[in-house]
């Protein structure tokens, strides 16, 4: 069965031109086709023979997703419910940014979440595969086409742990970010992960300029392990180390990303324990609204207890650690009333898509 192009990089591409008796400088040819005039057919390729397009309809397919339903916010944010090939499926999210003119693109993954983390329905649904790099890719290109703004920003968010895909997910950032004055820089793109040491390590050797987000929600180990039970597996100290790697190899501020539960997280204490965690390297901490997720089904009862801190408390929380110095910021929920804000994505179409 023919594969899709996507999966593959330049270099890639270039070879399997020079294969076929065919000039490297096709491959970049190919590029621009894919990632900026986004083309569905290789019949579009106007530069090539025909020969040439009917050999590269033959050996390679397109669009690895198809676009099921979409949901749209009151805010203005959009769901998008897509298939991939083997029927699974995913969610992706389009919200508001800075820039009234373009909008930031929450993507995923992997088909749901190994990690379990009992604020977040996505790790509810069990883990499925990993997504391929052009399953990664074509979340940017094909909804960038459904929107009629630019996508100015992109946040590895939705479902899944991207470290645990690492590969296909830098090789999918090289792809899209290949021309980067035409379609995305690196350094517009975030990395959420829980804090994979060595993984962390390795995505600082890639030399690309990624923002990457810790998520925390506690300062504490043991508070931290009972809401993201993976985090057993590596210390505080392993992952507060490899951040300052990452820091020192890419020189881009770290941020911490912190849940704030009500009665859990949001004491004095807490306060300053992250005053301590905070100070290796320049950093700043995104206050979150903890979201409803009994939609979906839970295995869980710890989130049960679980709720999120009101706004006044947010407020005070914010308040006290700028105080102590640290750059703190309010983080705005964006499509909560379509289950699409953070933690939310779980493929809730089974209900009410």
């Amino acid at each position: 069965m023919a594969d899709f192009v996507k999966n593959y990089s330049i270099n890639e591409l270039k070879n399997y031109f020079q294969n076929i008796n065919e000039p490297q400088y096709r491959a970049v040819q190919l590029f621009q086709d894919l990632y900026i005039r986004r083309i569905k057919s290789f019949d579009e390729c106007t530069t090539f023979s025909k020969n040439l397009r009917n050999k590269l309809s033959q050996d390679y397919l397109i669009d690895s997703l198809k676009i099921l339903r979409k949901k749209e916010s009151k805010d203005g944010s959009i769901k998008f419910l897509l298939e991939l090939i083997d029927n699974l499926k995913i969610e992706s999210v389009v919200l508001d940014s800075f820039n009234e003119n373009a909008k930031t693109l929450c993507i995923s993954s992997q088909v749901g979440c190994p990690m379990k983390c009992s604020f977040c329905a996505t790790g509810q649904l069990g883990f499925y595969r990993n997504l391929s790099v052009a399953e990664i890719a074509d979340q940017f290109l094909l909804l960038g086409n459904e929107i009629s703004q630019r996508i100015s920003n992109i946040v590895f968010m939705g479902m899944g742990e991207p470290l645990l895909n690492l590969d296909n997910v830098i090789k999918a950032i090289k792809n899209i970010t290949y021309f980067p004055q035409d379609i995305i820089s690196s350094r517009k793109i975030t990395i959420s992960t829980i804090g994979i040491p060595d993984k962390i390590k390795e995505m600082a050797d890639t030399g690309l300029k990624l923002k990457l987000a810790l998520s925390l929600h506690s300062a504490f180990e043991d508070k931290r392990e009972l809401i993201i039970p993976s985090s057993k597996n590596w210390t505080m100290k392993s992952i507060l180390d490899s951040l300052e790697y990452y820091y020192k190899k890419v020189k881009m501020p770290i941020t911490f990303e912190y849940i704030l539960f009500e009665n859990f997280n949001d004491s004095k204490d807490d306060i300053n324990q992250i005053a301590i965690l905070t100070r290796k390297f320049p950093s700043k901490v995104n206050l979150i609204e903890y979201h409803n997720i009994s939609f979906a089904v839970s295995d869980y009862k710890y989130n049960l207890n679980l709720k999120s801190a009101d706004s006044s408390k947010i407020i005070w929380f914010a308040k006290e650690l700028r105080t102590r110095g640290i750059d703190t910021f309010i983080r705005k929920s964006y499509g909560k009333d379509i289950e699409a804000a953070c933690g939310q994505l779980a493929l809730a179409y089974y209900n009410n898509y």
